[in-house]
């Protein structure tokens, strides 16, 4: 579309005159504005923030550090803090430094007025007073491509080798009147000398002599392209090519001092009369220089302004010495339009990628190639629409008239009156739908629609006539409109649908953006995301506020003009956001320290944020600003943690690695300092104490972290700082310190104090173990004289009775018939009779504690086995397992009395072929098994003891009073098992300690085995 394009000056105060047409041509290219450099901001540090005076020479040191040699005096610059290093050897002259430069191993060569050469690493200074033997100012010092040393003394050359300075002026053929050099990175060096450019190859010696100079040289500089570029005291800026070639020099100044390059090959230099410039030239395809371009300019009130040096630092900052001061020219993130800006404007892009904009107070604008151009007069224009035919819609009011519908076409601004009932209110949001009708909101009056030059109220089909603050057509067609309270319709041209979002979301929806087949909303409290298929996800952003501007770059990065600046959100943060709502989404700020100034409009005109012409635009109540997405290169560099100092309760104490506190500290402080001369005060610092992150391991601007509190012990605090570019320093300082432990902290105290506490902890034990014993043996003594009395009554009562009665029979038995069948059956009762009597006197005997005397459990079991050997079928074997330890008699004898009744039921009871007795003498308990391979006693087999047997029962009581465990189990046909388990503290007469000597000593194994068979009969 070719259009015939009218232009207007665009400087802060429009022209006051109006033109007849709108339509009317004008063009104008803007100037540059009279102080400052496009593109470029700059910060100035001057004796206020303690700067050094009669800077004189400027080096940057590969940890980062600026250096900058004044009058007497070196100092070193981290971007916030000028400081004078500490050094040893040599000292550091009282003399005017003239000359610094950096070497490779982080190094600094310092030049002085008439003292010499210095070198300073690592903090000591090596002096070289006079270098080959030569007296006078040291000029300049350069560190060439392959690492070798040249300096400019007294006008002759000097070479740094073997550890020392040679004058190697003769060697290359020239006087004693060199005053300016320089290399190429191919190692070609360039000297300036009697007025003429001379040029060495590497390894050469003979100069190839390549122009002549109108004046002594004051600035000498290689652009990134390799073309060299040198400036004379006669003001005269030429590139270094050679003689043979056409050449041209373009004036620039009266005066100018000091030549430098930056980045993209822009020439700085300055001038008395024009303080300090960029200038941007123009060469011929041989490298010559043809034209320069004042970019602009930087002044000091019309001073005079000497200039003494110039450098570019690694991160591409420009650092020049002013008479006010030390200037660092940084390239700004944002570019600023030359725009004037009332309260924000709103932007548009048409199908051809061309920006659109719309302020109040000013024409229509559009930018496309580099160029801005205004159309028509100035109006008060809230809001802009682009369609799809590159037309553009918007609402415009000459200023002081009623708010009409303007419609550029075809270079022609058709001008269309609002409907009647709207009267004088604005318009506030623009849509073509996808009818091609055009849809209006109007502030109280709501939505209309043009079609066919006719307004009508969408009242009736929107079901409200509210007013949307914003609209914007989806790639679809669609229409959507946003609304107060978490509002948003959509239009289709035929339905219009509402779609809530949370309640308190959002808010005033203020800006729609459209991207990968989702819907993103954002207004005055969040931002929203409407996936395709209406699904609404709220994101988690906090403290997000007043987003009225929305937008993508082609890589996927969300930017947001807010309340708070320009956000910028990576398309990483911003899926795992939209895939887990609990993940917050994180941004970078940008905002007036990138040059970007005033806060977006809240209400008109919107939206607040475009992506067009390959950057990314936004505009505030005060500028319009555009970045370059991927372009920012302020912080590529990462910055190198130099220091960590310690203080303690407020002691700062003196640098050293590691540190020894007293005992008493209360307060430990750390303050890290790093080197970042771009952007120091966007400094990110991660700290880990002893290997754990310090506040959940977050990035913290705090310099200083404060610990309270810490225990005694050995500590090893690590930091890392990150720039504003994300970059962080490759390796971790670390500051070490050990908090002394109090005397009751110590370890021998503690050692000490542990000793104590099991001493007393075992006096304890065996006192409560002895008290635990005579209450064991009280019981059972009383228990034995309890037997020992149920003994005797049974012995003199039941048992004589019963002796009697079987004498009677015996008497009657006799005095009948030898063969009378009566005789005989009396003769077998009295057999069974005499058996009852004698397994009545075994219990008997069992009862009085007398019998067992010294014998052990083992022998005790033994004599029980051999008494039942004679004529039983069953094979009785006896075990003793492990170490045999001295028994209590009173356990010994419950022991014998559970073995000998679980014996007597395996006999009885069980039918048993094979019965094993197990007795095992453990450290810490005493266990003794009974197991046979019987049919299982009825008790085992789930059943109940008849009335009056009481052996199971018994054998249970006999345990629990030893404080022992009581087990029995039976299965049918596969047998019983008992097993008793006594602590050793009760079951054995020694402590544990003497049973452990006593394991120690004695043999460990079967101590016995015993295998007779039982007399029983079933």
């Amino acid at each position: 579309m070719r259009v015939v394009r009218c232009g207007w000056p665009l400087f802060l105060s429009i022209v006051a005159f109006v033109c007849i047409m709108c339509n009317a041509t004008h063009s104008q290219v803007l100037a540059p504005p009279r102080d400052g450099v496009p593109g470029y901001e700059y910060k100035l540090w001057t004796d206020r923030e303690a700067a050094p005076s009669n800077i004189t020479a400027i080096a940057q040191t590969t940890d980062g550090y600026l250096w900058l040699g004044a009058t007497g005096a070196l100092y070193r610059f981290d971007g916030e803090s000028f400081e004078r290093p500490e050094t040893s050897g040599a000292s550091i002259q009282s003399v005017r430094i003239t000359a610094l430069e950096a070497d490779r191993r982080n190094g600094l060569w310092i030049g002085y007025n008439w003292h010499g050469i210095a070198y300073l690493h690592h903090g000591v200074v090596t002096a070289y007073e006079n270098p080959a033997g030569i007296w006078g100012t040291v000029s300049h010092i350069v560190v060439a491509p392959d690492g070798k040393v040249w300096a400019v003394v007294g006008n002759n050359l000097l070479l740094f080798e073997n550890n020392t300075w040679i004058d190697v002026t003769s060697r290359y053929g020239l006087g004693p009147s060199v005053d300016w050099l320089i290399f190429h990175d191919d190692g070609t060096m360039v000297v300036s000398a009697d007025r003429e450019i001379l040029e060495f190859v590497p390894g050469a010696t003979k100069p190839v002599r390549i122009l002549h100079t109108a004046g002594d040289v004051r600035g000498m500089t290689v652009r990134p392209d390799g073309i060299g570029m040198l400036v004379d005291n006669s003001g005269e800026i030429r590139s270094i090519v050679s003689e043979t070639s056409p050449h041209k020099s373009v004036l620039f100044g009266k005066e100018p001092i000091g030549l430098t390059s930056d980045r993209e090959g822009g020439l700085w230099s300055a001038d008395p009369g024009d303080g300090i410039c960029r200038l941007s030239p123009t060469f011929t395809q041989s490298g010559v220089l043809v034209a320069l371009t004042r970019v602009g300019c930087v002044y000091e009130d019309g001073s005079t302004f000497p200039i003494a040096v110039s450098y570019t630092d690694r991160d591409g900052n420009i650092w020049v010495v002013g008479s006010k001061g030390l200037y660092r020219f940084q390239k700004a993130r944002f570019v600023v339009a030359p725009i004037p800006v009332q309260l924000g404007a709103a932007f548009a892009v048409d199908p051809t990628g061309t920006l659109w904009l719309g302020t109040l107070g000013a024409p229509l604008f559009s930018y496309e190639r580099g160029e801005w151009h205004a159309w028509g007069p100035p109006r008060q224009i809230h809001t802009i629409y682009a369609a799809t035919d590159s037309s553009v819609w918007f609402s415009s009011a000459i200023v002081g008239s009623t708010d009409n519908l303007c419609h550029l076409l075809h270079g022609r601004i058709i001008e269309t009156k609002p409907p009647v009932d709207v009267g004088t209110y604005p318009m506030q949001s623009l849509g073509v739908d996808g009818n091609g009708d055009v849809l209006a909101g109007f502030v109280r009056k709501g939505v209309y629609r043009l079609h066919m030059g006719k307004w009508t109220s969408m009242a009736e089909q929107f079901g409200t006539a509210l007013m949307p603050f914003v609209m914007s057509v989806a790639p679809d067609g669609r229409v959507w409109l946003g609304f107060a309270g978490d509002r948003v319709g959509v239009w289709d041209g035929k339905r219009f649908k509402w779609i809530s979002l949370p309640s308190n979301s959002v808010g005033s929806v203020l800006a729609f953006a459209f991207h990968a087949k989702t819907v993103w909303v954002s207004g005055e409290n969040g931002l929203a995301a409407i996936q395709d298929g209406g699904m609404v996800r709220v994101l988690l952003t906090p403290s997000l506020a007043g987003v009225s501007g929305l937008a993508f770059s082609p890589d996927g990065d969300l930017w947001m003009n807010s309340l708070a600046g320009v956000l910028h959100t990576s398309a990483a943060s911003l899926g795992s956001s939209l895939q887990d709502l609990k993940v917050p989404l994180t941004w970078e700020v940008i905002g007036q320290r990138e040059g970007l100034h005033g806060q977006p409009s809240q209400v008109r005109p919107l939206q607040s944020a475009a992506f067009a012409q390959g950057r990314l635009w936004f505009s505030t109540a005060k500028a319009i600003g555009s970045v370059a997405p991927g372009s920012h290169e302020v912080g590529l560099v990462p910055p190198a943690i130099v220091r960590m100092q310690l203080a303690s309760d407020g002691r700062r104490l003196l640098d050293a690695d590691s540190y020894q506190l007293p005992a008493d500290t209360r307060l430990v402080q750390v303050t890290s300092s790093a080197v970042d001369l771009s952007r120091p005060e966007d400094l990110r610092f991660a700290y880990t104490l002893n290997g754990k992150p310090v506040a959940e391991g977050s990035r913290t601007q705090q310099r200083m972290i404060t610990f309270v509190g810490l225990p005694q012990g050995s500590y090893e605090l690590k930091v890392a700082a990150c720039n504003v570019g994300g970059v962080c320093s490759a390796s971790m300082a670390a500051l070490r310190f050990v908090i002394a432990p109090h005397f009751y902290q110590r370890q021998t105290v503690w050692m000490v104090a542990a000793l104590t506490s099991l001493a007393f902890a075992f006096l304890f034990y065996r006192w409560r173990l002895q008290l635990v014993c005579e209450r064991v043996e009280a019981e059972a003594r009383g228990q034995s004289a309890e037997r020992e009395r149920i003994a005797r009554e049974l012995h003199d009562t039941l048992l004589q009775s019963v002796q009697g009665l079987a004498l009677k029979f015996q008497a009657v038995a006799q005095g009948m018939d030898a063969g009378s069948a009566s005789r005989s059956q009396i003769l077998k009762y009295l057999d069974d009779a005499d058996e009852v009597l004698a397994s009545a006197r075994d219990r008997v005997r069992g009862l009085r504690s007398s019998e067992h005397g010294a014998w052990g459990l083992p022998q005790r079991l033994q004599e029980l086995i051999e008494r039942t050997a004679e004529g039983g079928s069953a094979i009785v074997r006896l075990h003793v397992h492990c170490t045999s330890f001295s028994v209590r008699d009173q356990a010994g004898k419950e022991l014998f009395e559970i073995g000998a009744e679980a014996l007597r039921n395996a006999l009885r009871h069980a039918r048993a072929e094979h019965i094993n007795i197990h007795l095992r003498y453990g450290l810490l308990r005493f266990s003794l098994e009974v197991v046979d391979d019987g049919q299982g006693t009825m008790f085992g087999r789930g059943g109940r003891p008849d009335a009056g047997h009481y052996g199971i029962g018994g054998m249970r009581e006999r345990a629990s009073l030893l404080r022992g465990s009581f087990t029995m189990r039976s299965l049918a046909g596969a047998g019983t098992l008992v097993r008793v388990v006594v602590p050793g503290a009760v079951a054995y007469n020694d402590g544990v300690i003497a049973r452990f000597f006593s394991a120690m000593t004695r043999p460990r194994g079967r101590a016995s085995e015993t295998v007779l068979p039982s007399t029983y009969k079933n």
